[in-house]
């Protein structure tokens, strides 16, 4: 997640920078911890992979649609002005729906697929654990 918000923060305020990718890390830390504990516990079920799909599509929609928020906000509140009249007033306004659902759907195909991977290994491992 480091990596990935780093670039992102790049042209901000030198002093907003730190306080961004430190709440980025923490809600991403908090929900990998999340999904990683339902992907262990499932592990004997034998719909595991769905199971582990389900939270890491959470997991990964909750990270990317407050990255998508955070990132937004941050840039509109340093690069944007105030809006001038109402049309853009409700234009920014829906634009953070929008940024978070975005959001949201990449965060959650990239969690989905991670935590089948991650699932997979999981289970092989155990497998092998168990036969030797």
């Amino acid at each position: 997640m480091w990596g990935l918000a780093s670039p992102g923060v790049a042209n901000l305020h030198p002093a907003e920078r730190p306080v961004i990718l430190v709440l980025l890390l923490a809600v991403a830390a908090c929900t990998g911890l999340l999904c990683g504990a339902v992907i262990v516990r499932r592990l004997q079920d034998p719909h595991a992979y769905l199971a582990a799909a389900t939270a890491g599509s959470i997991a990964g929609g909750i990270s990317g649609a407050v990255y998508a928020l955070v990132m937004g906000i941050a840039f509109v509140g340093t690069f944007g002005g105030a809006p001038v009249g109402w049309l853009d007033a409700l234009l920014v306004v829906l634009s953070y729906p929008v940024f978070a659902g975005l959001g949201a759907c990449i965060g959650g195909l990239m969690g989905a697929c991670l935590a089948v991977v991650v699932a997979v290994i999981s289970s092989r491992m155990t497998r092998l654990h168990r036969a030797g």
